[in-house]
């Protein structure tokens, strides 16, 4: 299973995209049979930049391993992407 994200964009917004990703990772638990790769826009933030306790990234990552704990963030060398 493929799922294409565009989440929420804005710094301040960060609360609306850990949201949107609880969501998709709720409805990934439904049905963990299927192998799943999530891809697309994160519009995700540093703490710099949105004033939370943690980058964006890391708060994403977090909804979807509640919801899967083998769930994983895949490594690049490219900054501000998921």
């Amino acid at each position: 299973r493929i799922v294409s994200v565009h989440l929420k964009a804005m710094p301040m917004e960060t609360k609306e995209r850990v949201r949107q990703s609880m969501e998709i990772a709720n409805d990934l638990k439904s049905n963990k049979d299927l192998p799943s790769v999530v891809l697309g826009d994160f519009n995700s933030f540093t703490v710099d930049q949105s004033k939370q306790a943690a980058n964006d990234v890391d708060l994403i990552l977090q909804k979807f391993q509640t919801a899967d704990p083998g769930f994983q963030r895949a490594e690049h060398v490219l900054p501000y992407t998921y």
